[in-house]
C-alpha cells in the first residue's frame, strides 16, 4: 500500500488558512436566521453590516435620553462601541445592575464620564446582544420606548 505524504509547505499553508478563517469567524458576529428581529435589532444589524465607519443614534425625542452604536473601521478591522447617555453620578455598572440591566460579559467599559456618558467596547457581540442591551436601557432605565433611529456616517 502506497502512503501519500503531504509536503511541509502544504501543511503550513493549511494551518495558516485555518487560523485566518478562525480569526475571520471570531471577528464577524453571527446572525440567527430563524429569530424574529426587534425594531432596535433591525437598525443595529444594518449598522453592523455597513462598510466603513457609521453610527446609529437611538433616542427618545424631547429628552436627552439616547444610546449610540458606532461601527468604526480602520485598516480592514472594525470595532463596535456602545455609548449610553448617562446622567447619574454613580458608576455605570452599579446603576445598570440596580435597574436590572446586565452588561454582556464580553463587553468592556472603555470610557466613563460621571454624569455624562458610559462607553463600552462591544466588538465581540452580535446585533441581537447589542439590541437587547439597548432595549433594556430604554425599558428599564429610561422607562420609555425609543422613537427615533438615525444613522450617520462618521
Amino acid at each position: 500500500m502506497k502512503r501519500k505524504v503531504m509536503s511541509v509547505g502544504a501543511a503550513v499553508l493549511m494551518v495558516f488558512t485555518g487560523i485566518a478563517l478562525a480569526q475571520k469567524n471570531a471577528e464577524t458576529p453571527k446572525k440567527d436566521p430563524g429569530a424574529k428581529m426587534t425594531e432596535t435589532q433591525k437598525h443595529v444589524d444594518a449598522i453592523l453590516a455597513k462598510q466603513g465607519s457609521n453610527f446609529l443614534t437611538i433616542e427618545k425625542k424631547g429628552k436627552d435620553d439616547l444610546v449610540q452604536v458606532a461601527r468604526e473601521e480602520a485598516a480592514g478591522k472594525f470595532t463596535t462601541r456602545v455609548l449610553v447617555n448617562y446622567p447619574f453620578s454613580e458608576q455605570a455598572d452599579k446603576t445598570l445592575a440596580k435597574a436590572g440591566i446586565t452588561i454582556p460579559g464580553e463587553w468592556k467599559l472603555i470610557e466613563f464620564e460621571q454624569g455624562t456618558f458610559a462607553k463600552y467596547d462591544a466588538s465581540r457581540s452580535d446585533a441581537k446582544t447589542i439590541a437587547g442591551f439597548v432595549d433594556a436601557i430604554f425599558t428599564k432605565l429610561i422607562k420609555a420606548q425609543p422613537d427615533s433611529f438615525t444613522t450617520e456616517k462618521m
